[in-house]
């Protein structure tokens, strides 16, 4: 299982075809997919948790 939680913003980290920012929730979503088996394969000396699931946890931005 894989959680992404967070706001949905976009980011002009990566452009989509249309010349928009992509929305950040759908690069979380594939940059999890790219690192998640890695963790889950228990390949490094850390791992992100014993249950076989990756969390990622956005932190909320608040205006002041």
């Amino acid at each position: 299982m894989v959680r992404n939680v967070g706001h949905l913003m976009a980011t002009p980290a990566v452009w989509l075809a249309n010349g928009c920012d992509a929305p950040g929730g759908i690069l979380d979503t594939v940059v999890t997919r790219l690192i998640a088996p890695h963790d889950l394969r228990r390949n490094g000396r850390f791992v992100n948790n014993r249950a076989g699931s990756t969390y990622i946890v956005k932190p909320k931005i608040r205006n002041a």
